[in-house]
């Protein structure tokens, strides 16, 4: 029998002591099973697993992974396995801090600080590194570390391809910053001269679950100017990132710089969600409320995606839309003037239509508005720029009945998005990365696709995914085992099956 095998008899074992109870009884349950194996912990029973079915040539790949993913359990259990690995190349010693290590190869071989090992030079595989998030106690032998790799010659301002071929490029700083959230590395970077205008970082930093990033960049003089970064913090309802960068220089009236479509600020936080401060913040900071979009009003915009406490702020400010034209009807429709009689059939495609259910898809309000919509007509299975479909969208955030809702009109289960994600793969995903999980249900959302019938490839089952998500894939393949299909079976990424 395989550790994998085994680790699904535990998992069963589990189950039966949860009696069919909800997720955080079997999450106990687990746990449970674990100590009685005498490990720490579940996670680290299913990673020493996994390990233990690997082929030797495959570890030092999988130790890379592992530390640039963030997955502390796979590091202890790779190591515990060939305690040597950290030393099988000089990108895995950078990235696990082992100082004395790295001092002795640059002793010996000072070119090392800057040879290229795989993708990325050494200084990117120190910013890139997750390891200090479960290991704080490495972040001095980290900083030393840059020390020594930048006194051999390494460029803080590095970067490798987004891509292979590609143009866009990710720095160290943003690795260290936005990819790590190591501060002390991205503070000390910037401190020897990494650009914080770098195309990436400030941008990326109003991802971050804390404002530290942002202050940090801007604090260094960051010019939000030419960048989209205030239109990416007004994604996130957190006003006191928008403040930031308007302080610093951010116009909310300016485009996006590049060959990126002018899109005003007013209009990102009306079709957003945001509220009616948000709406009272741009517009004291110099956003027109006149100025159109597609012909919109950010009003407009704001009365077109349901959200009517933005549009009341901005009252009286802008006029309506034109009676009889494609904003009119959307408005209509939203709120509720003749929506059961609209037929918006012709809008399905450009003007304010274009992307709207896509939007809306991932609003946890606008269930009940983009039902309105489909039933007057608008595509329920277009999708966005990057091939993700309304029910993926939905999917990544956790909006179960959103799901259920597409689910009922029929889109493509067999749909692989330019990430090369199905649905299924897409719901993990954003069970892990979606903003606002915790206050999500992606199991439900799982369910429901699973149910609908969406396939399950072998290589979504390998993956370390959530053993309460694992389960519920598992229950519906014991229901319908035909659902599983092989890895080579998945279709290419933008493919709609």
């Amino acid at each position: 029998m395989s550790a994998a095998e085994r680790l699904d008899r535990l998992r069963d074992a589990a189950a039966e002591r949860a009696d069919g109870a909800d997720a955080e009884a079997y999450a106990a349950a687990l746990e449970e099973v674990a100590r009685a194996e005498g490990a720490a912990s579940w996670a680290q029973l299913a990673a020493d697993a996994r390990v233990s079915d690997m082929e030797p040539a495959s570890l030092p790949e999988a130790l890379k992974y592992a530390l640039f993913l963030g997955r502390p359990e796979m590091v202890d259990a790779l190591l515990a396995r060939d305690p040597a690995l950290g030393r099988a190349d000089f990108g895995l010693t950078v990235a696990l801090g082992l100082r004395a290590d790295v001092e002795r190869v640059l002793k010996d071989d000072p070119k090392a600080a800057t040879r290229i090992v795989g993708i990325r030079s050494p200084i990117l595989h120190l910013a890139f590194s997750r390891h200090a998030q479960a290991r704080p106690d490495v972040l001095p032998d980290m900083l030393a570390i840059a020390e020594r790799l930048v006194a051999a010659g390494a460029d803080v301002n590095d970067s490798y391809p987004f891509q292979p071929g590609s143009d866009e490029r990710l720095p160290a700083l943003y690795g260290a910053l936005c990819h790590a959230d190591n501060l002390p590395l991205a503070r000390w970077l910037l401190d020897q001269g990494a650009t914080p205008d770098d195309g990436e970082s400030l941008y990326h930093s109003t991802e971050l679950p804390h404002l530290d990033g942002l202050r940090l960049l801007l604090r260094h003089k960051a010019r939000p100017e030419g960048t989209n970064a205030l239109l990416r913090a007004l994604d996130f309802d957190r006003i006191e990132a928008v403040e930031l960068l308007l302080e610093h220089g951010a116009d909310p009236d300016a485009g996006r710089g590049g060959d990126i479509p002018d899109f005003p600020a007013l209009h990102q936080a009306a079709r957003r969600g945001r509220g009616a401060e948000f709406a009272t913040l741009l517009v004291s900071n110099g956003a027109d409320p006149t100025r159109l979009h597609d012909g919109q009003s950010a009003a407009t915009m704001a009365r077109i995606h349901g959200n009517r406490r933005f549009a009341r702020a901005l009252a009286g400010l802008a006029p309506p839309p034109e009676a009889g034209s494609a904003a009119a009807r959307l408005v209509a429709v939203a709120e509720g003037n003749g929506a059961a009689r609209a037929d918006l059939t012709d809008l399905s495609r450009g003007g304010p239509a274009e992307g709207l259910v896509t939007r809306l898809a991932a609003l946890p309000d606008a269930r009940d508005l983009m039902g309105r919509y489909l039933d007057a007509g608008l595509a329920h299975d277009e999708t966005d720029d990057m091939g993700l479909s309304p029910v993926q969208i939905a999917g990544w955030n956790g909006l179960a009945g959103h799901v259920a809702d597409l689910l009922d009109r029929g889109p493509g289960l067999m749909r692989v998005n330019l990430f090369g994600g199905g649905l299924v793969d897409t719901i993990l995903h954003g069970a892990e990365n979606c903003p606002d999980a915790e206050g999500r249900d992606h199991a439900a959302c799982l369910s429901v696709a699973l149910g609908a019938g969406a396939p399950v490839y072998e290589d979504e089952l390998a993956a370390p995914i959530p053993e309460h998500l694992r389960r519920v894939i598992r229950t519906a393949l014991d229901r319908n085992p035909d659902q599983l299909r092989p890895k080579a079976e998945r279709p290419e990424p933008g493919s709609s099956g």
